[in-house]
């Protein structure tokens, strides 16, 4: 479906697409939106619209109160309500939004549409004092929804008798679980921007421009304004949640969407901080070899300083007994052994969850955590689907520098019947950190993706000299610490 945006009105496109899916009422008030150009020709028949006139001339000049198409935002209660029409979807059906905009296709799989612009309700949340984060982008390792959390309720009066209010969650029914969906709130991620010709000035809000218009998803849909508080990519919970019996919507029904923030701004949610791990210092008591763990907050002050793997976990947990969300930038030193860095990435892995922690994309110059932990079938050429660059570094005993070579494996299918590639790897000699670049470049590009492998005690920044000028082109790296992949390479020119 098309959007006006010069003249903010629905195309007569968007009335065929809702009348397609079954919603006929739903087209009529999409063709409605675009007429209606002031109160005077507003019908009767769209209550939605109705209301935001009355609204607006209701709180004109109330700087606490924000009037929006389909969106009614009071700051004094810090209350944010949403006019919507109920899809009409049924007990049988998989759903995977709560809410999306009209010039959405995906009616079919939603509790409710509305004709309120997604940057509408962005704009509604943040006046009532809830603070956005990010959404779920895994092209960019932010895996985990962030920002404060609200409490949503649906009330629905055309009902008999009438529904709600009900925690939104409770619409949802997850068959593996047999069990409503927890109540947890939603996290207010907040969408993003996005270059748009008519919008040069800052760009589009992306739940208003591109599919689905999601405005509440109950799966990590990147684009979306409100998200589930968890890691719930959309291939895991497709056809596992569906709506709950006890509360089937007639189709067209007006619904009643109230968002609350779960906290007072003064105690947040989230908690952004800053994890270095570093080799314990000559003369340390205990293992000599055991990191050593500091935790600050934005702010610089300190949670842990220079302190052991219990006192870190001891930090970590007092934080979410407070029911924090702790947000973690994780920060490797140089002086690290790959077993021991390997160790802590164990650790970490097993507390990056729901109820642990949630780790942030590497910050510049780093790799992510998981780079250290590697999924072993990767060693193996013949196994792989395609062929990334491997890079070997070894490291004598009393050498001053370590051997580095650079290996690329090209597939050659030697006839249209064949079951498997034939594997050619070619090895080239990196005398200087420096020179890997320029061998990838020379030899390349092939796949953004590096497997290096590299003895158990070298230290993180010797790997890291040669990683570090190529991070931008190659980002996906992972590290091996004991043995090589297999089979012949013959050098490379």
């Amino acid at each position: 479906m098309k959007a006006d945006r010069a003249g903010g009105k629905t195309t007569p496109c968007a009335a065929r697409v809702l009348s397609r899916h079954g919603l006929p009422g739903l087209a009529a008030a999409a063709t409605l939106w675009g007429a209606a150009a002031g109160a005077a020709e507003v019908s009767a028949a769209d209550p939605i619209a109705s209301r935001f006139w009355q609204d607006k001339a209701l709180y004109a000049g109330d700087t606490n109160m924000l009037v929006r198409r389909g969106v009614l935002a009071d700051r004094r209660e810090r209350l944010a309500t949403v006019w919507a029409r109920a899809t009409g979807i049924g007990a049988k059906d998989p759903i995977e939004f709560f809410l999306i905009g009209l010039p959405s296709a995906h009616d079919y799989e939603a509790i409710a549409v509305t004709p309120a612009k997604a940057e509408a309700i962005h704009e509604a949340l943040t006046f009532i004092g809830v603070q956005p984060g990010h959404p779920v982008r895994p092209e960019r390792r932010e895996y985990w929804p962030k920002g404060e959390r609200v409490v949503a309720h649906l009330s629905c009066p055309e009902t008999d008798p009438p529904i709600g209010p009900v925690r939104l969650e409770r619409l949802i029914w997850n068959r593996r679980e047999n069990a409503p969906m927890p109540e947890s709130g939603l996290v207010f991620v907040g969408s993003y921007r996005i270059d748009a010709p008519d919008r040069s000035d800052h760009g589009a809000y992306a739940a208003d421009a591109r599919a689905p218009f999601s405005i509440a998803s109950n799966y990590n849909e990147p684009t979306t304004v409100l998200d589930v508080p968890r890691r719930a990519p959309q291939g895991e919970v497709y056809e596992l949640q569906y709506l709950n019996p006890r509360y089937v919507l007639p189709t067209q029904a007006l619904v009643k969407l109230t968002f609350r923030p779960e906290r007072p701004p003064a105690d947040p949610r989230v908690a952004d901080l800053r994890l270095d791990v570093r080799a314990a210092p000559a003369g340390t008591r205990g293992d000599p070899a055991a990191p050593r763990f500091s935790i600050s907050r934005t702010d610089g002050s300190p949670l842990v300083e220079d302190g052991t793997l219990n006192d870190m976990l001891a930090a970590f947990l007092d934080l979410r007994e407070q029911a924090r969300d702790p947000f973690v930038s994780v920060h490797f030193a140089d002086g690290l052994r790959l077993a021991a860095l390997r160790a802590v990435c164990g650790v970490l892995e097993s507390i990056d969850t729901e109820n642990g922690i949630r780790i942030e994309p590497p910050p510049p110059g780093q790799l992510y955590y998981r780079a250290l932990l590697p999924d072993p079938a990767y060693r193996n050429r013949a196994a792989r689907y395609t062929q990334p660059w491997e890079l070997e570094l070894t490291q004598p005993r009393g050498a001053p520098a370590p051997h580095a070579t650079l290996v690329r494996i090209t597939e050659h299918w030697p006839d249209a019947q064949a079951l498997k590639p034939e594997l050619e790897a070619v090895r080239y000699p990196v005398p200087e950190p420096s020179a890997l670049g320029d061998l990838l470049r020379r030899h390349g590009p092939g796949l953004p993706v590096i497997l290096v492998f590299a003895e158990p005690d070298m230290a993180y920044g010797t790997v890291m000299r040669y990683l570090r000028p190529v991070l931008d082109a190659y980002p996906t790296i992972y590290v091996f610490t004991s043995g090589r992949s297999g089979g012949p390479a013959r050098p490379g020119a």
